[in-house]
């Protein structure tokens, strides 16, 4: 389960805050069209936390739904349930061009795992500002990183930073 930590990571349940976060951050659920297409199908934008259970990292960190209730639980922007069987996000989702202005394409980065990229694509960055999120780039045919990276900033002007400074 080396795929999925990251600094900071001392144990699943961390990991798995990390994971419901990023799920219905900024950074993702804009542009996850699944994840949105599960949330309309409830009238309170709920997705059920046996989606969630199902997803390829979820699964690889042995989550439960019980897992991922608490994990969500404690997320300020989500909430779950009364009978712990759906989660949903209560605050709006930002703008997509908002996201896309904060955001660089970079390469090349020799990074194996997801599990690394956060924390050596912020080292390369550390400079220019907060890193709030890496995308790896995959082959389209054999799913492996490609070496390049998605790297989102805090703010918009730290990305114009990261381009200049190349």
């Amino acid at each position: 389960s080396d795929l999925l930590r990251f600094s900071g990571d001392e144990d699943k349940p961390s990991a798995i805050v990390r994971q419901i976060s990023f799920y219905f951050s900024d950074s993702n659920l804009p542009f996850d069209t699944f994840l949105k297409g599960e949330m309309a199908k409830d009238s309170w934008g709920r997705v059920s936390l046996a989606v969630i259970a199902s997803f390829k990292r979820m699964r690889i960190l042995n989550a439960t739904i019980e897992d991922i209730a608490e994990a969500a639980a404690s997320v300020p922007f989500l909430e779950v349930s009364e009978d712990g069987e759906f989660v949903r996000r209560t605050t709006a989702v930002a703008d997509p061009q908002v996201t896309i202005a904060r955001t660089v394409y970079a390469h090349p980065f020799e990074i194996e795992t997801f599990g690394t990229a956060m924390e050596e694509v912020s080292e390369v960055f550390q400079h220019v500002g907060n890193v709030t999120s890496v995308r790896l780039v995959r082959d389209f045919r054999n799913h492996q990183p490609t070496g390049a990276v998605f790297v989102e900033f805090e703010h918009a002007d730290m990305a114009e930073q990261a381009c200049k400074a190349v």
